[in-house]
């Protein structure tokens, strides 16, 4: 019977021990990875790092962008000197009221000579003479091509043949001129006053006809611009005789001369008619050599010079070309 107890007793120590043993394995097998665990575990780390490193490379292009946008747009002190050179505009006044867009246009068909254009207004073509300017003769058959004068008729035709401009008239000098030429300022639409900038250039004098007009003191100044720039026929060795000429002075006494009241702005200068206080004349506005000789005479005995400049080859014969 003790045998039988201990059989027992040991059988249910047995079964305690298997209890508390079983558990224990189960934990230890539930903690501890498999073999294939392992090997998983670093395969899913490495496809994460090369999701990571293909991340940072699809963002280092618009680094890459970012950077050279910010290069391109240099600031005006760190830019190139190319890229800060500009092109230097044409020297010229322009007039802010002739830039409105609702002024009337007008085609310039023909430029006749660098003072002297064609314009089509309602539908016919008229003559139009530049107010306050003067350039050296290049059209009239019977005098030979004045110096300068090509350029001065190339410059115009460069401003305004076949161009749209605008026009102004002055009251004080008229609508037209003794030959029927419309007299007028010409500027471009943008505002480029065409006279001016011939003078300014140095592709034409100021040029007043008896009557002070309403640019005169713009023209004057722009003359005087040109000279002391050396300009177009202001630069040396150019039109040297020409400019020298009308410069020299000789003191001489003075002829005293009747005048006659002027009705028309422009009106043929006679030998009775003297006005030697600036460049007024052209060869065409007088009728015959006779005319223009006495005004030369005149002002040459007045103030000692060639202030219309009649006489181009200095021999004192003023317009040797007309009859």
């Amino acid at each position: 019977m003790k045998k039988l107890l201990k059989i027992i007793l040991f059988v249910f120590i047995a079964l305690f021990v298997l209890i508390l043993i079983i558990p224990t394995d189960d934990n230890s097998n539930e903690t501890q990875p498999t073999p294939k665990q392992e090997q998983t575990e670093p395969s899913n780390k490495t496809q994460s790092v090369s999701q990571e490193q293909e991340m940072v490379n699809e963002q280092e292009p618009e680094q890459e962008l970012v950077q050279d946008q910010s290069a391109t747009s240099e600031s005006p002190e760190t830019a190139s000197p190319a890229a800060q050179t500009q092109p230097q505009k044409e020297e010229y006044a322009t007039n802010e009221n002739e830039t409105d867009k609702s002024a009337e246009l007008y085609l310039v068909t023909r430029v006749i000579d660098g003072d002297t254009i064609e314009v089509e207004i309602n539908g016919s073509k008229e003559k139009l003479r530049l107010i306050g300017i003067d350039t050296p003769e290049t059209v009239d058959p019977r005098k030979p091509v004045e110096c300068f004068g090509k350029e001065a008729s190339s410059k115009m035709k460069s401003l305004v043949e076949g161009k749209q401009v605008r026009l102004e008239a002055d009251t004080s000098q008229g609508d037209r001129g003794k030959y029927g030429r419309l007299l007028r300022y010409v500027f471009l639409p943008d505002g480029t006053f065409v006279n001016d900038l011939m003078i300014r250039q140095g592709y034409a004098y100021e040029y007043t006809y008896r009557i002070p007009y309403q640019y005169q003191s713009q023209f004057k100044q722009a003359e005087q611009e040109a000279r002391a720039k050396k300009r177009g026929l202001w630069d040396d060795g150019v039109c040297e005789d020409t400019n020298s000429s009308s410069q020299t002075e000789t003191i001489q006494e003075p002829m005293t001369l009747t005048t006659q009241p002027q009705s028309q702005v422009e009106q043929t200068p006679t030998t009775t008619s003297c006005d030697c206080s600036g460049n007024l004349y052209n060869c065409s506005d007088f009728k015959t050599h006779q005319e223009a000789q006495a005004v030369f005479d005149c002002c040459m005995a007045q103030i000692g010079k060639d202030i219309h400049k009649l006489d181009g080859n200095n021999d004192g014969m003023a317009c040797e070309s007309l009859p």
